[in-house]
């Protein structure tokens, strides 16, 4: 079983991160000064969620076996991800800009007016700013798990 979640962990998720790591490297080697912030709040972790989950469903699905309650509430969460994740996308794509524009500190003058919609609203942005880390960390995890189903391992 270890030998299959590495070579999972190696060839799957490692290769699929490789273009995000590579924009961001190629961002700080160009003095564009990326930050945590920017590579955690990536909608391509979206994807990669998405890749991850339809891969694993898929090999589930080939066990052809008959899983326990605890199981399948897994791989159901996992399949639930995966959706959300490609509905998520779009929202975080679009409209992240936006939501980040929110956040982001205002002149003094401004700041009185705008204080008690900023913080309504702030909660709110922060999760959808961050949630394509977040359900990708969910994705591996219900990825993982599901590798460590076959009983051929």
């Amino acid at each position: 079983m270890l030998e299959k979640l590495t070579i999972w962990l190696t060839f799957t998720v490692v290769v699929s991160l490789l273009p995000i790591i590579a924009d961001y490297l190629a961002k700080y080697l160009t003095d564009q000064k990326p930050t945590l912030s920017n590579l955690l709040s990536d909608s391509q972790l979206l994807l990669i969620a998405v890749a991850l989950g339809a891969e694993t469903m898929g090999e589930v699905i080939s066990l052809g076996k008959d899983f326990s309650l605890l199981e399948l509430l897994i791989i159901s969460s996992g399949f639930l991800l995966m959706l959300f994740s490609a509905l998520v996308y779009p929202i975080v794509t679009n409209r992240k800009a936006e939501l980040e524009k929110l956040i982001q500190p205002q002149s003094p003058s401004s700041q009185s007016s705008t204080q008690a919609t900023r913080q309504k609203i702030s909660v709110f942005v922060y999760i959808v700013v961050y949630a394509p880390s977040f359900l990708l960390v969910l994705s591996l995890l219900a990825s993982a798990f599901c590798k460590g189903l076959d009983p051929k391992t």
